[in-house]
Parts: C-alpha cells; sequence; structure tokens
C-alpha cells in the first residue's frame, strides 16, 4: 500500500477519513458490497479480492485472500503485539472457557498479568469488554493485543475456535503455546463446516502456528492435531508428561467438584466431572511451563455460566450451563449422574434461525438422561417458541417410545419454567439451567431485552 492511513476498518460504517477498508467476506455478508459505503464515510483505501470501479482518488488494493491480508495489516497497524507477550491458544469441541480461565486464575494468583480472549469477552486489567464471536476477527484480536501489551500484560490466553481457524482470524499469529482438549462431532452445517473432516482439519491448523504442542492424549483424534515438527508435551491418562491416575466426584453440601489424582500429586476442582479434570490437566502442564505449580488454586474455581452453582438452599443444587445442543448436553447431564442426584431436571430450550435438525437430538438426550426436562424459550429470534418446542418435543416422545424414562413439561416463557422448577424441588435434586449459561439477555423478533437465568435464580430465593 503506497498511502500511509490512519485506522482499519472492516466495517463501513466505522470508516473515518483517511482510513483504510477491508473487504472481508463472511459466512452472511460480503464486505465488498459495502465499499462504496466505506468511500463516503471517508476511506480513502480499499483492500479488495478484485477490481472494482472506483473512483481515482481512491486506493485500491488488489489480494488474493482479503483475510490474511487484514491479519497482516493489523499487526503491522499496532506493531506485531503478539510478539510482545506469551500467547496461548487454547481449542476443542469443548472446554475451551473453562481451561482458559483455569490457566489465568492460576497464572494471576501466582503474580502474573494475564489477559483472556473468549466467549466470555475480552479481560485484562480488571476490564471486560464483550465480543459477538468467541474468536474475533484478526483487526480487534490486534487492537486489543496492543492495549494489553501497553498495559503490562505479561500472558494472554486465547480461545481459538474452528470458524476462527477456517475463515483466517488468528493468521499470522503465532502462539507460544497451543492446547489441544477433545474433538468430537459438533459445528456440522452449512453455515459452518461441511463434514467432520473439515472440522477436524480446520482445528489441526492451530498446531501449524505454535511453538510448542499440549495435546490430550486420550481423546482419539489427538494424533491428527500432532505437528511432528514441534515440540509435544501430552496430558491424559496416556499422557506422557502429565499422567491422569483417577478422579473422584465430590459433592459436600453446597459444593458440586471433583478430586483429581495425577503423578504429580492430587488436588480438588470446584467443576463437576471428568472433562473439567481433564480441562484442568491441560491448564496444570501448560502452567507447569511458567514454572507455576498447581495445588489449591482451583478448589473453589468458578467460570460464569459454566457449570456454576448459584447460591440457594442447601438441600438441593441449581446451576447454569451454556449447553445448547445434543453434544454438550449429553456431556453434562452424564456428568451430574455421576453423583446420584435424587432427581436431575433440565431446563432448556433452542435458538431460532438455526438448524432445525439439531432439536430433536437434544429432546432425545435429554429424555435418556433426565428425570423431569422444562422445554422452554432460548432465543427465538424470528421464530415462534411453540415452533422451536414441537422440534424439541418431537425428540423426546421418540425416544419415549423407545424406552427412556425422562418425563417433560412445556412452559414456554424462560424465567416462570425455573421459577416452576424451583418452587418443585426436592431434597438432593440437581436442577440444570442449560443453554444461556451467563448470557445477560432474549432475543426475539431481531430485538434482544435484558434477561439473566442468574437474576431469575436470585430473584426467586429473595
Amino acid at each position: 500500500m503506497s498511502r500511509p492511513y490512519k485506522g482499519i476498518c472492516i466495517d463501513s460504517r466505522k470508516a473515518q477519513p483517511g482510513w483504510a477498508f477491508v473487504a472481508i467476506r463472511g459466512f452472511e455478508h460480503d464486505g465488498h458490497d459495502f465499499v462504496d459505503d466505506a468511500i463516503a464515510h471517508g476511506a480513502s483505501t480499499v483492500v479488495v479480492d478484485h477490481p472494482l470501479d472506483l473512483p481515482e482518488r481512491i486506493e485500491q488494493v488488489v489480494v488474493a485472500d482479503t483475510a490474511k491480508a487484514l491479519a497482516e495489516l493489523a499487526a503491522d497497524f499496532y506493531g506485531h503485539p503478539a510478539e510482545q507477550l506469551t500467547l496461548i491458544g487454547v481449542t476443542g469441541t469443548k472446554g475451551k472457557t473453562t481451561t482458559v480461565h483455569m490457566i489465568a486464575a492460576c497464572l494471576e494468583q501466582a503474580g502474573r498479568q494475564v489477559a483472556m480472549i473468549g466467549t466470555n469477552g475480552v479481560e485484562f486489567g480488571g476490564r471486560r469488554i464483550k465480543l459477538a464471536n468467541t474468536t474475533p476477527d484478526a483487526l480487534t484480536i490486534n487492537t486489543y493485543l496492543r492495549q494489553m501489551v501497553d498495559a503490562g500484560v505479561e500472558v494472554c490466553a486465547m480461545e481459538v475456535s474452528s470458524q476462527a481457524l477456517k475463515l483466517d482470524r488468528v493468521y499470522g499469529l503465532t502462539f507460544d503455546y497451543a492446547l489441544f482438549l477433545n474433538l468430537s462431532e459438533d459445528h456440522i452445517s452449512p453455515a459452518e463446516h461441511p463434514d467432520f473432516a473439515d472440522y477436524q482439519r480446520c482445528k489441526a491448523k492451530l498446531f501449524r502456528q505454535c511453538k510448542c504442542q499440549i495435546i490430550n492424549a486420550d481423546d482419539p483424534h489427538a494424533q491428527a492435531m500432532v505437528n511432528s515438527e514441534l515440540p509435544l508435551l501430552t496430558f491424559g491418562a496416556s499422557g506422557k508428561d502429565l499422567r491422569l491416575r483417577q478422579t473422584k466426584p465430590l459433592w459436600q453440601q453446597a459444593y458440586l467438584g471433583v478430586q483429581v489424582e495425577t503423578d504429580w500429586g492430587s488436588y480438588a476442582v470446584g467443576l463437576p466431572g471428568h472433562f473439567n479434570a481433564m480441562n484442568a490437566l491441560a491448564c496444570q502442564l501448560t502452567c507447569a511451563q511458567f514454572g507455576v505449580a498447581i495445588t489449591t488454586q482451583l478448589a473453589q474455581f468458578k467460570v460464569a455460566g459454566r457449570t456454576e452453582l448459584l447460591p440457594g438452599p442447601k438441600d438441593y443444587l441449581v446451576l447454569l450451563d451454556y449447553a445448547h445442543n445434543a453434544l454438550s448436553l449429553e456431556n453434562l447431564l452424564s456428568t451430574l449422574r455421576e453423583y446420584r442426584p435424587g432427581r436431575l431436571i433440565c431446563v432448556f430450550g433452542a435458538g431460532g434461525d438455526r438448524a432445525r435438525d439439531r432439536r430433536a437430538p437434544q429432546g432425545e438426550v435429554a429424555a435418556r438422561l433426565a428425570d423431569l426436562a422444562l422445554i422452554t424459550a432460548d432465543n427465538p429470534r424470528f421464530e415462534a417458541v411453540a415452533d422451536i418446542d414441537a422440534d424439541i418435543i418431537a425428540g423426546f416422545e421418540a425416544a419415549q417410545a423407545d424406552g427412556a424414562q425422562g418425563r417433560y413439561r412445556e412452559i414456554r416463557d424462560r424465567a416462570e419454567a425455573i421459577r416452576f422448577v424451583l418452587e418443585h424441588a426436592h431434597p438432593r435434586d440437581i436442577i440444570a439451567i442449560c443453554g444461556k449459561g451467563d448470557e445477560d439477555y432474549l432475543e426475539v423478533c431481531g430485538k434482544r431485552s435484558h434477561y439473566s437465568d442468574r437474576e431469575t435464580v436470585a430473584a426467586f430465593f429473595a
């Protein structure tokens, strides 16, 4: 690019005089359709993947891939901030958010200045900024990495989604440590990955742009991730560097967790289940590379909206979780079954304007694993809640016909559904409120209104 520019944007509405606009092709929108709007807002340079008929005063830069060009431009514009801190990338079908937060908590307790990027937003220096995607675009990443470095951050732990890898959002970044947690069939749809092979291939890209790999050796797809040219550390029951000996469920009044025993010692984790024990091992092996040992730091660990226990009576438990598809719902309910609750009750729904074929499997899972399911709203968007629920119920009733013992009740108002289960809870019940996690809104007919599962539960107990 021959002309200097004062800023970069990918949203034409944010363009300013003297800025460069990069036209990105996404799943829903093509930035090339908004070049004229960016120019109208003052952009003097545009980066495109094919020539356009533009005024001579506009510098037009044609590249093969605008997403990669954006990554290079953003890194250069902000002075390559990723090279000025230790960058940790975490990928996997489930557990990314929890593991990133575990790593940050343990390193911070050891005195390190740590930042996070992921589903819960960007967090550093007491700030929390919400994001539209688990892993944002390269411009957003470099913008915040620059701010982190300027604020004295030493380590940034980042969730790296398969979509980010597919769309080159982390192109050009070199991760000091790249973690692989697990891989199972998810995110397979026309708008995400056409098949499992593409999903796996995209995940593996992370391990082609790192300095050291930390891999869950127990996962059947682990070998597909490994880059034989880079240093490799493994964890798990078959791990060579950190071996898991056993896990034990812990349920003590209002405490639900897991005891983790490894060849490096034993400790408690304040989240339930074997999969959280594996997240803890990933954290433990990563922190060891910084000379930080895990002992008691994770005993009271919590992540907002991830198997998060809510304050309430001590004779039964209420928790929030982000589980929003059949796979994550099955993992959660199977884990909670290990604690032998009096009854396992699940409140959930499905998002509107999303793949309909994902709804019936949610109902089938709930019928098999929950004693009672409350089927309700979860961001219906432009669909009727009744229609969404009908798809879930079809799967539920099909499973009942095959012998599943679970029962269901449909209450379309989400707050009312939650109040119903709290009013009818029995001692030693576990109530899992699923789908929204830490979200604080409901999206109906294109509008988001404030709503929080956490606040609904708190109001009930108040």
